[in-house]
């Protein structure tokens, strides 16, 4: 799709992914996957970033790659 398009519906300035970085092996994942892949019932795309940051603390969600559950 032509890149004016994108920007005249406002998808560029306000488009973010919710991103949430592993301390431990500093790899980067969408917050929102971690979320839906650890319980597939749960609906991230209507929580804020907040929110969903501590979702994954609350629930302890560990890090795909590593195994630990300590995220920025």
């Amino acid at each position: 799709m032509n890149p004016k398009v994108w920007e005249a519906s406002g998808h560029v300035s306000s488009f973010s992914d919710p991103l949430i970085d592993c301390k431990e092996c500093k790899m980067r994942h969408r917050a929102d996957n971690l979320i839906e892949e650890f319980n597939p019932e749960v609906r991230a795309d209507g929580m804020t970033t907040d929110e969903m940051v501590a979702y994954i603390r609350e629930h302890n969600i560990p890090c795909p790659k590593c195994g630990k559950s300590n995220f920025i």
